[in-house]
């Protein structure tokens, strides 16, 4: 079913208790603070593309939102809009306010418009890319850190034989 925002606290307590789990309308061009607080269904939310800023708190204790797909219109995002978000991982785009707040908070960013694998950035996963990993993980070679963000495929920020593996 469509879930609608019509309250600034969208999903506190005790409408947290409620079986939804995937979010995808977002009615305005911002994410109040508090809006999804305590919401520990919600499993992954996509916010549309034209929303600018996501306010404090905003997801605080999503305690099992594993995604949230953020697009390059967000322009703002508050210091606790994810507090207690355990297992997040941020889809967003390089370069992007999602991509940097990520960072900051050590949460894992996944970038949509990189090639995850294409460690030599020419379009395409292939032995080339596989060796220079293998290389770069037995500590053969350094590499950049541009090729360490391409080489992270499971974005836990480290490249490793986990994303070795992946790549095949």
């Amino acid at each position: 079913f469509t879930l609608s925002i019509s309250s600034r606290n969208f999903c506190t307590f005790p409408i947290a208790s409620f079986s939804f789990s995937h979010f995808a309308f977002i009615p305005s061009n911002f994410v109040f603070s508090s809006a999804f607080s305590f919401c520990i269904n919600l499993t992954d939310i996509t916010l549309p593309n034209g929303v600018t800023s996501i306010g404090d708190n905003a997801f605080y204790f999503c305690y099992n939102l594993t995604d949230i797909t953020i697009p390059n219109s967000v322009t703002s995002i508050e210091n606790g809009a994810f507090n207690d978000c355990p297992r997040l991982v941020i889809k967003t785009y390089k370069g992007s306010v999602a991509e940097k707040y990520g960072k900051e908070k050590n949460i894992p960013v996944i970038l949509l418009d990189v090639i995850k694998g294409d460690i030599n950035g020419d379009g395409k996963i292939n032995n080339k890319d596989w060796n220079r990993m293998y290389e770069y993980i037995n500590e053969t070679v350094q590499v950049s850190d541009e090729e360490l963000e391409y080489g992270d495929i499971n974005g836990d920020g480290k490249v490793n034989n986990k994303d070795w593996n992946r790549m095949y």
